[in-house]
């Protein structure tokens, strides 16, 4: 990955805009300006963190620029497999195929993550998928609390 700030705005850009649509639909678009926010801030925070604690702080702007653009392509496939389920949930199927692929894709990203974190930081893949895992449990846990306690 280059150590490129305009491919760090444009993935962090795309980030965003991915996020909020997929917020949208079960937020009002305060909430989801709000949720896509702090789940950015986490992930910068969180990464630069675990770089800083690596010594391997310089990594930064490729860590995330590879992490935004993965997530983004990431997140539209997400965003196509809850449309199906939404569009599903009608005729209640007993083998919903959108929802098992989804969380096929939930897991994927983890690993896809983990992975990234293993060669920013020059770990073991195992380690970067439990940090890509306390990553998501932090940043859901943030995100449910604001949004409980604001909303």
């Amino acid at each position: 990955m280059p150590n490129s700030r305009f491919l760090l705005n444009a993935t962090a850009a795309s980030y965003f805009l991915v996020g909020l649509l997929l917020s949208l639909p079960q937020a009002t678009l305060l909430q989801a300006l709000l949720q896509t926010t702090v789940d950015m801030v986490v992930l910068v925070a969180f990464v630069y963190f675990a770089l800083n604690s690596s010594h391997k702080r310089s990594r930064l702007v490729p860590t995330l620029s590879a992490t935004f653009g993965v997530s983004v392509i990431l997140g539209i496939g997400a965003g196509i497999l809850m449309a199906a389920m939404f569009a599903l949930a009608n005729g209640t199927p007993a083998f919903n195929l959108p929802a098992i692929l989804y969380v096929f894709l939930l897991i994927w990203s983890l690993v896809v993550f983990g992975y990234i974190l293993q060669q920013a930081m020059d770990v073991s893949l195992f380690f970067g998928v439990a940090l890509a895992v306390l990553y998501t449990f932090v940043s859901y846990t943030l995100i449910s609390g604001i949004r409980d306690y604001v909303f």
